[in-house]
């Protein structure tokens, strides 16, 4: 008997707890708080801005996009796999089986080859 009144004690003494800290107002947060009505986080200044420039010998890769899939996939080099689709038993296209990225190489006067 004694074991479950001190359980019931402790239980009590918890509960009490948990009620009084949750009672407590809330924190503001810190972040962005020191900036005034009229700046948005858009207007936080930033580093500057370096161009990049492409030299000779650097890798590219080139994705063409377009509405038109058909037009884009003439352009976008890609692997065929030579497992068959389950659609139609045709081999399927995988823009990157096998390892096989589009990348370029810019030439020395700067053309993408």
């Amino acid at each position: 008997m004694r074991k479950i009144d001190m359980m019931k004690s402790f239980l009590a003494i918890l509960l009490g707890i948990i009620v009084l800290s949750s009672c407590t107002t809330s924190k503001q947060l810190a972040y962005f708080q020191d900036l005034p009505q009229d700046k948005s986080v858009s207007n936080v200044p930033t580093g500057p801005y370096t161009q990049l420039k492409l030299e000779p010998n650097d890798e590219v890769q080139v994705t063409i996009s377009s509405t038109s899939p058909e037009l884009s996939q003439f352009f976008n080099l890609t692997a065929v796999t030579p497992m068959p689709s389950a659609q139609n038993g045709a081999p399927t296209t995988n823009q990157n089986a096998a390892g096989f990225i589009n990348i370029y190489r810019v030439s020395a006067v700067g053309n993408i080859i």
